[in-house]
């Protein structure tokens, strides 16, 4: 997409990345969520959620995903 990553890392040899902190912080949001719903309109459009790769949406990574992305979230830049 020709983006520059501000946050990337690794979780068990797979890229982990974000654009910025609002996208970590959606992504740490909807990552914690116990219930995570889609839209009941059957005419909306696919949501950001659905294009998130399926391991770190598997129930046996969200755990260690959550904690790769707050590491990330915490970290300050320093210019």
């Amino acid at each position: 997409m020709g983006l520059e990553l501000w946050f990337l890392t690794n979780f068990k040899g797979k890229p982990v990345w974000a654009l910025n902190r609002a996208h970590l912080a959606y992504l740490i949001e909807y990552l914690s969520a116990d219930l995570r719903e889609k839209p009941f309109d059957p005419n909306t459009m696919r949501t950001q959620a659905d294009q998130l790769p399926a391991f770190m949406k598997s129930a046996k990574n969200r755990e260690g995903i959550i904690k790769c992305l707050k590491r990330m979230y915490s970290v300050t830049v320093k210019t």
